[in-house]
């Protein structure tokens, strides 16, 4: 069994749409970090202090245009290797 399958049991689970989600992270005051492989800055170069949402899409779609318009950040996840 993976970590992330039982941390799923574990961790309370919402569901909501695109603009729900944006607008419950502006009224909190939550950071929005749009994960996308065509942004400038690596997540390393970013302070990451603070209450923040990682946003990550799909690997095949990646995240809607909806996320990265409005995303406070976008930034770079490299992949290295290949999945075997």
């Amino acid at each position: 069994m993976h970590g992330s399958v039982g941390a799923f049991f574990a961790m309370p689970v919402f569901e909501c749409t695109t603009v729900e989600a944006i607008t419950w992270c502006r009224q909190f005051e939550v950071r929005t970090m749009a994960a996308t492989p065509h942004a400038e800055r690596l997540y390393t170069h970013m302070d990451m202090c603070g209450t923040l949402a990682l946003v990550v899409g799909t690997e095949q779609y990646g995240l809607s245009h909806t996320w990265l318009a409005e995303a406070d950040e976008q930034i770079k996840l490299p992949m290295y290797g290949t999945a075997k």
